[in-house]
């Protein structure tokens, strides 16, 4: 379903309509039955001096999740755009040393939404195998999450979704 509206230029994920539609088991839909998609866009918020990620259908809030960012003023205040959504992804470190998923030296866990910006790279959002660093500045960058909160927003967050990190709450 969510195939169909994306080649009419609905940005939506199956993950969307599950969550907005409260379905739990795809394989229970039956024919004719109605559904909810959205028309207006999915949007994130991140808002760095709360630690919030507010994920929004148009002006409705769908989600809230608590995130970490980066040490020493590290995420940018900026807007990006979600362009790859990587499961089990390998996880460059600052050093140049790459290391592939499940190393114990990967720290982006079992995904990674990567964000684009003209100005900005290497920016996105992951989990975390150290929980106790959510709601702290503490990453190289990126946003943190706790890995069920990470695994729900790659489930419901479109490619082409704009991610926008505000300085402060308002």
């Amino acid at each position: 379903i969510s195939g169909r509206f994306r080649r009419d230029g609905i940005a939506v994920e199956a993950g969307t309509l599950a969550v907005l539609n409260r379905i739990h088991n795809p394989n229970a839909l039956q024919i004719g039955q109605q559904i909810k998609v959205p028309v207006d866009p999915v949007v994130a918020v991140v808002e760095k001096r709360s630690y919030a990620m507010m994920v929004f259908v148009g002006e409705s809030l769908l989600r809230l999740y608590w995130v970490g960012h980066g040490e020493h003023d590290r995420t940018p205040v900026a807007e990006f755009t979600v362009v790859e959504k990587q499961p089990r992804p390998q996880w460059t470190a600052p050093d140049g040393n790459v290391y592939p998923y499940g190393h114990p030296n990967n720290i982006l866990g079992e995904y990674f939404i990567k964000f684009q910006h003209p100005q900005f790279v290497g920016f996105g959002a992951h989990g975390t195998p150290m929980p106790e660093t959510i709601c702290t500045m503490s990453s190289m960058g990126c946003i943190r999450m706790l890995d069920e909160d990470i695994a729900e927003l790659f489930r419901i967050l479109p490619r082409g979704a704009k991610v926008i990190v505000r300085a402060t709450g308002s």
